[in-house]
């Protein structure tokens, strides 16, 4: 399951600063660190990700070109390997962040 939104503010006909953010709930099975063997199936992670930057739009003889700029992070929670039910010490999570760059032709 993802949620989803785009706010989009035009700084000029071809150009406008773009704000998303997306929720994501990912189901699968982790498997134990230390043992292999130990598996928890259905487990559920949560994947949150932002991004801010700015697109320029531009019709071509073969379609709309867009050329995208920014900055996204993405955060996954509850990471946690722990399958065996016993005490988990700490709760897993991951940050990534960095410049995002895209090109985009829809004809």
């Amino acid at each position: 399951m993802t949620l989803g939104g785009e706010v989009r503010r035009m700084l000029c006909p071809s150009l406008a600063i773009v704000d998303r953010c997306r929720y994501s709930a990912l189901y699968g099975e982790i498997k134990e660190v230390v043992t292999i063997d130990d598996v928890a199936d259905g487990t559920a992670v949560h994947g949150f990700e932002t991004s801010i930057g700015v697109e320029w739009n531009r019709c071509t003889r073969i379609g709309q070109l867009t050329i995208g700029f920014g900055w996204e992070q993405q955060l996954y929670a509850s990471l946690s390997g722990n399958v065996d039910s016993d005490i988990d010490p700490e709760d897993v999570d991951i940050t990534l962040a960095g410049p995002v760059f895209s090109v985009a032709l829809a004809r």
